[in-house]
């Protein structure tokens, strides 16, 4: 079995130093030559050229010379024919007329409106069931007969109870599950 020497116990702290004095002396040394800062470069913009590319060279970009024949031109779009385009080229003043003409023609026939009631539960008592009922932060305890606002219970027999919406007469099912 070979026994192994490890590092002496302060190789660490001498390696610590070496580092942050190389660290120092970097930093040092870099800062010495950055302080020739290049003077803007006015004289490169010329006469003909526009003010950003003037602006761009005198604020000290390393770019060299802008290409001279470079036209711009071709990289916009040609300008749309149409200022409003029709994505599913209808027309508009037509289909807006038509559908005001649609709209006037057919009166819109009442409908039962959604049961407003969400089920809770239900309990047997003497053979009668009684079911719970809410709506929003509301609790209802209804038997059959019992009337909600414009909501009647006509019957429950599950797995499902019958209620009527009272002003147009018509009766909407809500699932309540057999009894247990």
């Amino acid at each position: 079995m070979s026994t192994r020497k490890g590092l002496p116990p302060y190789s660490l702290w001498i390696a610590l130093a070496l580092t942050l004095g190389v660290t120092l002396w970097t930093s040092m040394s870099e800062n010495e030559g950055a302080v020739d800062v290049a003077a803007p470069r006015a004289s490169l913009a010329k006469a003909g050229q526009p003010a950003q590319t003037a602006k761009l060279f005198a604020s000290g970009s390393t770019a060299t010379t802008p290409a001279d024949d470079f036209d711009m031109d071709h990289l916009q779009r040609p300008a749309a024919e149409d200022a409003v385009s029709n994505l599913f080229n209808i027309d508009t003043p037509e289909a807006q007329l038509a559908a005001q003409a649609s709209q006037q023609e057919a009166p819109k026939a009442p409908e039962v409106p959604d049961l407003p009631f969400t089920y809770a539960g239900k309990l047997q008592d003497d053979g009668k069931l009684i079911v719970f009922l809410s709506k929003g932060n509301l609790n209802y305890t209804v038997r059959e007969g019992d009337v909600i606002g414009k909501w009647q219970v006509a019957r429950i027999a599950p797995p499902q109870m019958i209620m009527r919406y009272r002003p147009m007469n018509a009766e909407v099912p809500l699932m309540i599950g057999d009894i247990n």
